[in-house]
């Protein structure tokens, strides 16, 4: 009887247990639904509705697709709980010059993609200090002053995709913790001469694949201690040599498909020697340059990652043809036939000189008898 009081009592706490766990997976499902605000596609203009400014327990606010160009900077002083903003396609918004555009004490993620922004200011986050995730692309986003990102300790990864930026601040992350920038599709954007790209030693991968970079300088990544991954695919960058990665030598991946180099040197191997991931297809290589990293890029197996996936156009499957002994005609020919040609001429010159001379010579009355010129001796000019 006891044994079957014991299991009975077992059962029981097992049950009463399921039941708890049941209960908080409902609440926490019930939060998680309140707590998430969708008032895409309402035609507002303002984001003083009711159902936003009562409801302080929201944790995401979504208000994408509206026609909303601004709003009280205060508007969630009282949404404690706010860890996502999303504003995304209201195409007029830009941010005030002035001020932050927005307070928040709790705000970690904000998006704004295909909205109006042109500029970034010194103020505009500046009361966003828990902000971790910005995302700003598809926007006109041309200028982004110095001391943008200055209260942003917090800020781990910023999307610029698709703007219309030619450069960045130098100190523009030197207070934030960045370790992911996205610039892809900002078709002017350039390095600088002399100037690093950022100065951080926390940001570990960048992109800027289809921008307009042209050539990367000793300097651009000699601010960058730590970053690991760099993607530069479909620009217009010639060149590469082993003092570029000098001071950035975690480089684990690195991607320059679709570019114009025409080498690649050894000796960057011997610098970046963590590389784990290479992409170089779509450049046109030299010969010499291909069949000498061929080997040590099939030995290392750094082919990882790379967007080409078609074998045939693999730059060690897609080696150009020998160079072969030009088959046309040779300088030299040339030469020697112009030599040849010039002779000719001048015989024939010297000949008609001598003639000429002989006429001048016989006396003007007397006629001359011009059958007994060599160059025609028909009798027809025989006049005796």
């Amino acid at each position: 009887m006891d044994l079957i009081k014991s299991n009975f009592l077992r059962s029981f706490q097992g049950l009463h247990i399921v039941a708890i766990i049941c209960l908080l997976n409902g609440s926490r499902s019930h939060a998680s639904t309140t707590n998430t605000f969708d008032g895409r596609n309402r035609n507002w203009t303002s984001l003083l509705q009711d159902e936003i400014i009562t409801n302080v327990q929201l944790v995401r606010i979504d208000v994408g697709d509206n026609n909303i160009t601004e709003f009280s900077s205060d508007i969630f002083s009282n949404h404690r709980f706010l860890e996502v903003f999303i504003l995304s396609r209201n195409k007029w918004f830009e941010f005030p010059p002035d001020k932050s555009f927005l307070s928040s004490n709790s705000l970690e993620r904000f998006e704004c993609t295909s909205c109006g922004i042109v500029t970034i200011f010194n103020a505009t986050f500046s009361e966003l200090t828990k902000l971790k995730e910005l995302n700003l692309s598809g926007n006109s986003l041309s200028v982004i002053q110095s001391a943008a990102f200055n209260t942003q300790r917090l800020l781990k990864n910023v999307n610029f995709d698709f703007n219309k930026l030619t450069t960045l601040p130098e100190e523009l992350l030197t207070q934030t913790t960045v370790a992911s920038l996205f610039m892809n599709h900002n078709s002017d954007f350039d390095f600088q001469p002399t100037v690093a790209l950022a100065k951080s030693k926390y940001l570990n991968e960048f992109h800027c694949n289809s921008c307009g970079i042209s050539k990367i300088y000793d300097e651009t990544f000699a601010e960058l201690p730590n970053i690991e991954s760099i993607f530069l695919n479909n620009n217009k960058i010639s060149t590469v040599n082993s003092k570029m990665f000098e001071k950035s030598r975690n480089i684990i991946s690195l991607a320059l498909e679709h570019n114009i180099l025409n080498d690649f040197p050894m000796s960057v191997f011997d610098v970046i020697v963590k590389l784990k991931s290479l992409c170089v297809d779509g450049n046109p290589f030299l010969l010499s340059a291909k069949n000498a990293m061929k080997k040590y890029y099939r030995q290392a197996k750094l082919r990882i990652n790379c967007t080409e996936e078609e074998p045939k156009n693999y730059f060690e499957n897609s080696l150009p043809a020998e160079p072969t002994k030009n088959k046309g005609i040779s300088d030299a020919f040339i030469a020697s036939y112009l030599i040849i040609l010039l002779a000719a001429q001048g015989a024939v010159i010297g000949m008609l000189a001598v003639y000429w001379f002989k006429i001048a010579i016989t006396d003007k009355d007397d006629a001359f008898d011009y059958s007994s010129n060599v160059l025609n001796d028909h009798d027809v000019y025989n006049v005796s």
